[in-house]
């Protein structure tokens, strides 16, 4: 009888203490970026049965012609060439800042001699409330405060490695540069510079992302840059994975204006 009072009164105790614990979770995140380096978008299609299999179970994808106003070149694309009809809009951003900061701590890569770069990797989906709002596959970055803070909150976030450096065989070129991301065996690379100038607006992002264990993330982006650029280079994806098979697949890769200048917040909420 007392063992059984004894195991009931340590069960309730293990219960009393995680719910305590899960209390604790914070239940936001927030990340502020000064300085922006450089920003590029990449927007693609993606087949359907590839899209269901990139975003958590979650979200439903839904396709181009949901987004025409927001995705207008792959709509067009898609509209041209019928095999395309339905497939799902996709893009694949990165932003590069001086530095960030999260929790009032101050966040830099290698003192500041690497950028402190985040991005994203999100679909078009099926949102009532928002027909706008994508689904992400991946949310990423190089900072390991960054990452911490969101990880505390239960955000599902990716570590890359990120360089910036001269282009081999065009090391003298004081204009071209290569931009490259890496995560595990699958390396980005974009070869360029910025080209003639641009009207730039500031770029408001609203996208759902997974979470860890608990439910959903309302993630949402403001970029208010300060200068934009016609973005004249390559695109190269190397390596293995879902990534750079839907890339392949996709009949249209559209690099978006190269951005310069400003300041980006991101403002994660379940």
């Amino acid at each position: 009888m007392t063992g059984n009072r004894i195991a009931g009164l340590g069960l309730g105790l293990s219960l009393v203490a995680s719910s305590l614990h899960a209390q604790q979770i914070p239940t936001t995140a927030d990340w502020s970026l000064r300085g922006l380096r450089s920003a590029l978008c990449v927007e693609f299609l993606v087949a359907p049965a590839v899209a269901a299999e990139a975003v958590d179970k979650k979200f439903t994808p839904a396709p181009i012609e949901r987004f025409a106003g927001r995705f207008p070149v792959l709509a067009r694309e898609a509209a041209g060439d019928l095999t395309y009809a339905g497939w799902i809009p996709a893009e694949l951003c990165w932003f590069a800042f001086d530095s960030a900061s999260t929790k009032g701590r101050k966040v830099q890569v290698d003192r500041g001699r690497n950028a402190v770069v985040v991005g994203y990797v999100a679909l078009g989906g099926s949102f009532p409330a928002d027909s706008t709002a994508l689904a992400a596959a991946t949310i990423f970055t190089n900072a390991d405060p960054l990452m911490a803070t969101a990880v505390d909150a239960r955000a599902k976030i990716d570590g890359i490695e990120y360089s910036l450096g001269p282009i081999p065989d065009l090391e003298t070129d004081t204009l071209e540069r290569r931009h490259e991301l890496q995560r595990g065996r699958l390396i980005l690379q974009w070869d360029g510079h910025p080209g003639s100038p641009r009207e730039v607006t500031p770029k408001v992002v609203h996208l759902y992302s997974e979470s860890l264990g608990y439910g959903v993330f309302d993630v949402n982006l403001t970029l208010t840059p300060t200068s934009g650029f016609v973005a004249s280079g390559n695109l190269r994806v190397h390596g293995r994975g879902p990534l750079l098979d839907a890339l392949a697949a996709s009949p249209i890769r559209f690099v978006t204006t190269y951005m310069v200048g400003g300041d980006m917040e991101w403002a994660f909420k379940r």
